[in-house]
C-alpha cells in the first residue's frame, strides 16, 4: 500500500517504507521512498544509548523530520513510549513500532 508525504520541501506521492536494522544494536531503521522521486527521508535515527528490547523500538528523527511523528500516527505504525534520548541539541522520542502494520506499507 502506498501513501503520500508532505514535508517542508515538497509533496511526495506513491511512497512506501524501506525497513532495515542498525548494525550496532539491531534496532529497526525506517526510510521513506517514493516510486517517482527515490529516497525521501530516514525517519528513524540511531542514537547512542538505546538499549531497550525488543528491536522494534527506535528513535524518531524529529530533528531532520519534524513531521515524522504525525506521519507515524497517521499510518498507525508506531506509538511513543514516553521516553526520549538526547544527542547534540535534540531529544529524540523513542517509539515502539508495529512490524505487522509496517509490512503493508513496504515496497516490493
Amino acid at each position: 500500500m502506498e501513501f503520500t508525504v508532505k514535508t517542508p520541501y515538497g509533496y511526495y506521492s506513491n511512497c512506501h517504507l524501506s525497513v532495515g536494522e542498525y548494525a550496532n544494536n539491531g534496532h529497526i531503521s525506517i526510510s521513506i521512498w517514493s516510486s517517482e522521486e527515490g529516497p525521501i527521508a530516514d525517519i528513524t535515527v540511531n542514537v547512542f544509548g538505546i538499549d531497550v528490547t525488543p528491536q522494534n523500538f527506535s528513535c524518531v528523527d524529529t530533528n531532520n523530520c519534524p513531521w515524522a511523528t504525525k506521519l507515524i500516527e497517521e499510518l498507525n505504525i508506531g506509538i511513543p513510549v514516553g521516553a526520549g534520548l538526547g544527542s547534540g541539541f535534540c531529544v529524540y522520542p523513542v517509539y515502539k513500532f508495529d512490524l505487522k502494520a509496517i509490512e503493508k506499507y513496504m515496497g516490493g
